[in-house]
């Protein structure tokens, strides 16, 4: 007898924890009187109380979704009613339904349809009655069949879906995240068994606005959801992998960029991945490889930043970005460390196309001072030679530094200019354009750069003023000299603003005695 008490509880409580997987509050209410006549042995009513819970819960799930499709609506939902309104019984209708929209299979269905047929039987009370596991399988049938179940949306809330995405204007706010969220709150409600339907929903809208600037906000709609799905959601099958690439290769270049997105990149299979970057990197046209987008490049760039390349793919990445100008390696990417030498390099071309394009460059870039001093100070010898050489964009950034402006570059390259001006690295001295105008504005620098400027020129400058070591210019002399005496009165702290002009006092006496000489004094 206590063997037997024991294994009661024992299937009392498996039953009772079959709440645990029920979804819906409402479901668990008529679950509990279920459970109630089964422990009081009225198996009779709990096998009947348990195919009501079965067939109420069908009616909601239908219920709820009927509010965001309207196909469920005038095909269940109006008929349910209209059954209904004639006293019509609606069990096995709503059992073909649900078989219809895909929440059970053929096996299940099989089952329900036999539950049903049991049901009308137990329902005489002068015939049989179940036995007590029959009532326990139809239990563990009715929360495993249905009660356990989401309530999944499919094709017709999917089309409304797209719809809002790609034709309301204020369906969502324009934020990445906030879109992203909702992606992921309205994929959890649709059937997974049709999420390749709606990612061929999506690229069907995508292709026909991606070259549509002024849809700029749907497209950035429709990538969000396609990302999501992709990443989050999607397990490719044989079929849907087939179905990916031949998209790819029959030119959905769009497709492939969202593939080469970091957080999609990682999860898809490897020959999507193949076909995706090698569509990307080597584009087909009328049977010739053309050359890839910047676009494109800058996504596949940003995967090898991420690591997530392949030795072969970096091998035909690579030769690609190195035929980029500066100012396009800073754009996709690229480490300032390794594309400062292609921004000189363009500086010293003599071609003014390519420097105003390195100029560009340089006022793009945000993180300048990671740079070593000596390259810093090569840059600004390098803009001070482009302005020099007539240069417009070179000359546009010297006159666009001022006092307020100086301090946000690196103190280096402003040392740079300034030597330029002055001496070159071999402690030539000659005056280039702009010296005064540099000088005056590298005392807008606190008194210890400024002091560092002049320490570093007083050391390149040669030590013997000749004809070997200075080419001379009078007039620029004069006026430079007369620029640092004003200069002295305002930083009479500065330890080498007073060493410095005496070099250049002695300058101009020797070019006071030259010209003496030559006038036969």
């Amino acid at each position: 007898m206590i063997n037997e008490i024991t294994v009661d509880e024992i299937v009392n409580q498996e039953l009772k924890d079959l709440e645990f997987k029920i979804i819906e509050e409402a479901d668990k209410v008529l679950f509990r009187e279920v459970i109630s006549c089964y422990e009081s042995k009225a198996y009779r009513a709990a096998f009947i109380i348990n195919w009501l819970m079965i067939v109420e819960s069908l009616k909601a799930k239908f219920e709820e979704i009927a509010n965001t499709d309207s196909n469920i609506k005038k095909n269940v939902i109006d008929k349910l009613r209209d059954f209904e309104s004639k006293n019509n019984a609606t069990d096995k209708f709503l059992i073909e339904e649900a078989k219809n929209y895909g929440w059970i299979d053929k096996e299940e269905t099989l089952k329900l349809h036999h539950m049903y047929k049991l049901r009308g039987a137990y329902a005489h009370p002068l015939k049989l009655a179940p036995k007590d596991y029959e009532v326990k399988c139809a239990i563990k049938q009715g929360v495993d069949l249905i009660l356990s179940k989401p309530t999944l949306l499919r094709h017709n809330f999917v089309d409304n879906l797209t719809n809002d995405i790609f034709n309301v204007y204020h369906f969502i706010e324009d934020d990445v995240v906030e879109i992203q969220k909702l992606a992921q709150q309205y994929l959890a409600k649709i059937d997974p068994s049709i999420y390749s339907y709606f990612f061929k929903q999506i690229i069907k809208r995508m292709n026909t606005v991606h070259d549509d600037r002024t849809k700029e906000k749907f497209i950035i709609r429709g990538r969000e959801f396609l990302g999501v799905l992709l990443g989050d959601h999607y397990n490719f099958n044989l079929e849907d992998t087939w179905k990916v690439k031949n998209q790819i290769n029959t030119g959905n270049i769009l497709l492939a960029n969202l593939i080469t997105s970091a957080d999609i990149w990682s999860k898809m299979p490897e020959d999507i991945k193949s076909v995706s970057f090698n569509n990307l990197i080597e584009p087909m046209f009328q049977g010739k490889i053309e050359k890839p987008s910047f676009s494109s490049i800058y996504h596949i760039y940003n995967l090898k930043i991420k690591g997530l390349l392949n030795e072969k793919q970096l091998a035909k990445l690579i030769p690609i970005v190195d035929s980029y100008q500066s100012r396009a390696k800073k754009n996709i990417g690229v480490s300032i460390h390794e594309y400062i030498k292609d921004v000189i390099s363009e500086l010293s071309s003599m071609n003014w196309y390519d420097q105003n394009y390195a100029i560009k460059t340089v006022m793009e870039i945000e993180n300048l001072g990671e740079l070593d001093k000596d390259i810093l100070i090569e840059l600004g010898r390098n803009i001070l030679q482009a302005a020099d050489g007539k240069s417009d964009g070179a000359q546009e950034f010297i006159n666009r530094l001022n006092k307020d402006t100086i301090n946000d570059w690196p103190i280096s390259l402003i040392e740079g200019l300034f030597l330029e001006t002055i001496v070159n690295e071999k402690s030539f001295q000659r005056f280039k354009i702009f010296s005064s105008e540099l000088l005056v504005l590298i005392t807008n620098l606190n008194l210890e750069d400024f002091d560092e400027i002049l320490g570093q020129s007083l050391l390149l400058l040669p030590k013997e003023i000749n004809y070997n070591s200075t080419r001379f210019d009078y007039p620029v002399t004069e006026k430079y000299l007369e620029t640092l005496e004003k200069i002295e009165e305002t930083h009479s702290h500065s330890e080498n603003i007073k060493q410095y002009k005496n070099y250049f006092l002695n300058v101009r006496n020797f070019l006071d005695a030259k010209f003496y000489q030559q006038s036969g004094g």
